[in-house]
């Protein structure tokens, strides 16, 4: 129930922050210490909290659904839309995962108590300040009260205006935060300009664009096409963060979506899930990384807790793929 519940608290806070990064700090900040007490073993809990933060790329707003709008000339209010259901289709694959694992072995999340149904319902208010803040950054973007990249200072500050209103601030809390995200942040950014180094040797070898142009130039039919991209985009994840993946691959692939009358959109959702991946598969993934160093844990650990999860995604992946409606739906009837 906890992983289950981390799960459902990692695609919410996706509603706040929109970056599979974030989401994996302040899931492996908040929900790990909460399980390892309540006798979760590793294996389980980092995995579960270190893949999770990846569905907030899913869940509007999403810097991924921004740079992918950017590059496609599609329109960001419509791809963050789009992203609402493959969202809830990858935390529905997450929970089975979880499941099956236990199920497997029982050892891994050891039961806890039931919790009465009213103190579970009585619960749920706390998260209404995450509503109230996917209600304002989400609505105003797509009313055009201001852009994307607005929208992130809007959520920032209607964040610590709701701390403030609710009596959640105090000086000794806000020092205690700015020093803990000093720390966290310089830690991750020392990944990211690893990750950015190791990207610019990668780009200089030019093997991603030989791969990429090699499918490109192949003359298959529109699937074996689309199966071709998902392979070589998994591949390049595995060594590749998932901006540069996406800034070298969609200018290469996104002609062949437009050949083949793929919708943008669509194509869109099934791109950010790939770049989402790339962060969360071993051996260069930057959310396992940031995971060992929060959980202080061999490496070899998070990959093995990592493997599951990124199942999941490629489970999700298949149902976007084979269900078109689930990205393009909800976008035609907001119009």
């Amino acid at each position: 129930g906890l992983a289950i519940a981390s799960v459902c608290a990692g695609t919410a806070l996706g509603a706040v922050v929109g970056d599979a990064l974030v989401g994996c700090i302040a899931m492996m900040t908040i929900a790990l210490p909460e399980m390892r007490r309540h006798g979760y073993d590793d294996k389980l809990a980092i995995g579960t909290l270190a893949c999770s933060g990846g569905i907030g790329s899913l869940i509007p707003p999403s810097s991924n659904f921004i740079i992918y709008g950017v590059l496609a000339e599609q329109s960001i209010a419509d791809l963050f839309i789009a992203g609402v259901f493959p969202g809830l289709v990858c935390m529905a694959c997450f929970i089975v995962v979880i499941m099956i694992m236990v199920w497997r072995n029982p050892e891994l999340a050891p039961a806890l108590p039931r919790v009465p149904m009213h103190e579970r319902l009585v619960s749920l208010k706390t998260g209404l300040p995450i509503i109230i803040i996917f209600i304002v950054v989400i609505g105003g973007i797509y009313a055009g009260m201001f852009t994307a990249t607005e929208g992130g200072g809007i959520g920032a500050f209607t964040t610590v205006f709701l701390a403030l209103v609710m009596g959640r601030l105090s000086w000794s809390i806000v020092t205690s935060g700015l020093n803990d995200t000093g720390k966290t942040i310089s830690m991750a950014f020392t990944v990211l300009g690893g990750a950015g180094v190791f990207s610019y040797f990668m780009t200089m070898s030019k093997i991603p664009m030989i791969l990429a142009g090699v499918i490109a130039s192949m003359n298959m039919p529109p699937m074996a096409v689309m199966f071709a991209i998902i392979v070589c985009m998994s591949l390049l994840g595995c060594f590749i963060p998932a901006i540069p993946l996406m800034l070298i691959c969609v200018p290469i692939f996104l002609p062949l979506a437009a050949l083949f009358g793929w919708n943008l959109i669509w194509f869109g959702v099934i791109i950010n899930i790939l770049v989402t991946m790339a962060g969360m598969t071993p051996p260069f993934g930057v959310s396992l990384f940031v995971a060992k160093e929060l959980a202080d844990v061999p490496l070899s650990l998070v990959y093995r807790s990592s493997i599951p999860f990124v199942l999941a995604f490629f489970l999700c992946l298949g149902f976007c793929i084979a269900f078109e409606p689930l990205s393009t739906w909800l976008p035609a009837m907001m119009r």
